[in-house]
């Protein structure tokens, strides 16, 4: 048996030993392309070549093993194989991921070399695009690219509430919200009442509705953003059965003229997204002037209006001719014109500004104070109506940033307002603190000045800060040559000596040493200041910073009185002649109904803020400083110049309402400028100071007999 059962398996690997395999087996690895099927191929012949492979993207090149190319002419097959596709690379991929739940991302393909041309805004509510996260080449390399796009979430800076004031008991106000800038998304977290006269609620996506009970009164509603901005309106809730009597101006558009620049500093209903090229009314008491306006658009049925001057008539002399001509032409195109020089004695003489001396007795409100009404008055006339409290006006600031880096080189130098608020800063301590300065800078390879600006800025300034009115309005006196402004010349002169002083002596926008960085001190107007015209925001880069410190005093006087000369700001001067334009508005439609709307205008304003839990002046003059200075001292030598010293009580004694007073000695007024050049009084300080002349009193005598008959002319 076991022989017969080793005979079977003999026979059966005789079989096998026998057998004849006559072919092999071909793979194709078509590496990502389309599918190619298996073959077999008889022995040590060649192979049939295959349709080729596709891949998008790629251009196939053949057919390869072990890193060879197969040639379907040459080569035959000795055993089993696997032929893999080879490809070229001819599209990449480029993605824009547009970060955002709600967008795809766009793909576009982009051959190697190529110019990588796309057309993409990407936009996303809420959102300002801040670019991609890495930079798109011009042109396409050997590999794919992924890029993200960077969002800044879009932070509302403000909320208005528009709409009505008033509304009749038991009755319905809708008023509007509006966001800005308007593609911020904000959500309203809190709408309320500050007392139970009226019920108020959001309806759909900027609506407030106000239900009104049966009281009358006023209620105050308050509306917050999920970040913490609010707006807030005062309503007056009125019985319709008892009212005042108005004059109906019966549609009329008051048009005031305003600088281009500056509409938004007069209009409140403009909103920051025009800031840049309006500017913008960032007071507290914007809602109030709001409102204000609001209420006599309706009481007086009239509409107010700030308008620019035309392009003819843009500043200063073209500005001041244009308005003479339309007083001689007796056709003015405006109601009110906003303008700084109301007391030029050429108004009066060409009949163009009306004389209000009556009117404000009658409608004025007394809102004006002395300094104001002073300003305004020619002859004994009254011919501008400016209502604002005394601020500041020629200042004395300085490069914060440039300051710091000269304190590193040597901490001896002290911050100019730490100075100040030391009791150090008068005249003799100013000029050793320029040199000091100018010595530091002496190492430095580019030209550098502590002062910079027009010397006869300086000059008023430490006259003024002395306490010394240059151009008393009052007695009729120019006191130019008295021992304080003989001192103040002669510090100057020698601070300009010992290299401190830029002598190109350019003024406002000009100073190109200032606006390089390359000066520690200059002189400007407070609104100067983070204005586009004039010294920017970012004028000396991302970390501009401005001080302030007011002009040094006299040495030997008291540092606690420091006094300050300033200015008013601009006035509403009525045109003449403008009675053509009320034909067809009714028998109200006058220039003294007109004046009495702007003046109640004015007063409604004033009223509605200061009594409101948002009013404080120290809240108002703090604010002011702290949107100015880049400077802690800064901040508080502003507030002692406005409010004067904290008293232990918490009052405040002193500053501006103390030691301010009026003096007209600015650019362009009606007696003498402070800027001119030859033969003009700005002029000869200048000289002076630059070592003109043997002395003081020798260089300005000749001015002081023209000066005083000018303010006899206009003060008189």
């Amino acid at each position: 048996m076991k022989k017969f059962i080793l005979i079977v398996i003999f026979f059966f690997l005789f079989l096998v030993a026998c057998e004849k395999k006559d072919y092999f087996i071909v793979n194709f690895d078509s590496d990502g392309g389309t599918e190619i099927a298996s073959i077999q191929v008889p022995k040590f012949e060649g192979i049939e070549k295959p349709t080729d492979p596709e891949r998008e993207d790629y251009i196939f090149d053949g057919w390869y093993v072990d890193g060879e190319k197969w040639s379907f002419i040459d080569s035959t097959v000795k055993s089993n194989i696997t032929l893999k596709a080879k490809w070229i690379r001819e599209y990449y991929n480029v993605t824009f991921d547009f970060n955002d739940e709600k967008t795809s991302n766009v793909n576009y393909k982009f051959k190697t070399g190529e110019a990588i041309k796309v057309e993409l805004e990407p936009t996303r509510i809420g959102y300002k695009f801040n670019g991609w996260d890495s930079n798109v080449p011009d042109f396409m390399d050997d590999k794919d690219y992924y890029f993200k796009a960077r969002w800044e979430k879009i932070v509302p800076t403000d909320i208005l509430i528009q709409g009505s004031n008033r509304v009749l008991i038991n009755s319905v106000l809708e008023l509007k919200y509006i966001i800005s800038p308007s593609n911020a998304q904000e959500d309203i977290v809190s709408i309320e009442t500050d007392n139970d006269l009226a019920s108020v609620v959001l309806s759909g996506t900027d609506k407030i509705i106000i239900t009104a009970g049966s009281v009358v009164g006023i209620t105050r509603i308050t509306i917050t953003t999920s970040n913490g901005l609010k707006a807030a309106k005062a309503i007056q809730i009125i019985d319709g059965s008892s009212s005042v009597s108005y004059p109906d101006l019966g549609g009329y558009t008051i048009k005031i003229a305003v600088s281009e620049t500056k509409l938004g500093e007069f209009d409140p209903r403009l909103t920051s997204e025009t800031k840049s090229k309006y500017g913008y009314y960032d007071k507290p008491d914007r809602e109030y002037r709001i409102a204000a306006i609001n209420e006599i658009e309706a009481n007086y049925n009239c509409n107010i209006s700030f308008v620019p001057y035309p392009s003819d008539a843009t500043w200063g002399l073209v500005r001041k001719q244009y308005i003479l001509t339309q007083g001689q032409i007796g056709w003015p195109e405006y109601d009110i014109y906003m303008y700084m020089e109301g007391t030029n004695p050429g108004y009066e003489a060409s009949n163009a500004f009306v004389d209000l001396t009556e009117l404000y007795a009658k409608y004025g409100h007394n809102l004006m104070n002395e300094m104001n009404i002073t300003a305004n008055t020619y002859k004994q006339k009254l011919y501008g109506i400016n209502t604002d409290d005394i601020d500041l006006v020629n200042i004395l600031a300085y490069n914060v940033g440039l300051w710091e880096s000269i304190h590193a080189k040597d901490p001896t130098i002290k911050e100019p307002a730490k100075m100040f608020l030391d009791g150090e800063w008068d005249f003799d301590a100013f000029k050793e603190y320029c040199i000091k300065v100018q010595n530091v800078f002496k190492s430095l390879s580019s030209q550098y000045y502590c002062l910079s600006g027009f010397g006869s800025y300086y000059w008023r300034g430490l006259v003024n800060a002395s306490g010394v009115k240059i151009l008393d309005t009052t007695q009729l006196r120019a006191n130019i040559a008295g021992p304080i402004e003989t001192a103040a010349a002669q510090i100057l002169k020698e601070i300009y000596a010992a290299g401190a002083m830029d002598p190109s002596f350019q003024v406002d926008a000009s100073v190109a040493t200032w606006n390089a960085g390359h000066a520690l001190f200059c002189t400007g107007d407070l609104w100067f200041i983070n204005s586009d015209n004039r010294w920017k925001e970012n004028l000396w880069g991302t970390d501009t910073r401005y001080g302030f410190v007011p002009f040094p005093h006299m040495t030997g006087t008291d540092s606690e009185c420091t006094y300050v000369g300033t200015s008013t700001g601009s006035a509403a001067c009525f045109a003449s002649s403008r009675d053509w334009s009320y034909r067809g508005f009714g028998k109200d439609c006058t220039t003294e109904n007109i004046f009495r709307a702007y003046m109640d205008f004015l007063y409604t304003a004033k009223e509605l803020y200061r009594s409101s839990d948002n009013y404080s002046l120290v809240s108002d003059v703090t604010n002011t400083a702290t949107s100015k200075f880049g400077s802690e001292a800064s901040v508080n030598a502003y507030l002692k110049m406005m409010l004067g010293s904290k008293q232990t009580n918490g009052s405040y004694f002193g500053g501006i309402n103390v030691y301010g007073f009026y003096d007209p000695f600015v650019g362009n007024n009606a007696v003498v400028s402070v800027w001119g050049g030859n033969n003009t009084f700005a002029g000869e300080i200048c000289a002076f100071i630059k070592g003109s002349g043997s002395t003081w009193s020798n260089s300005v005598a000749s001015y002081q007999a023209t000066i005083e008959s000018a303010l006899v002319d206009v003060y008189g």
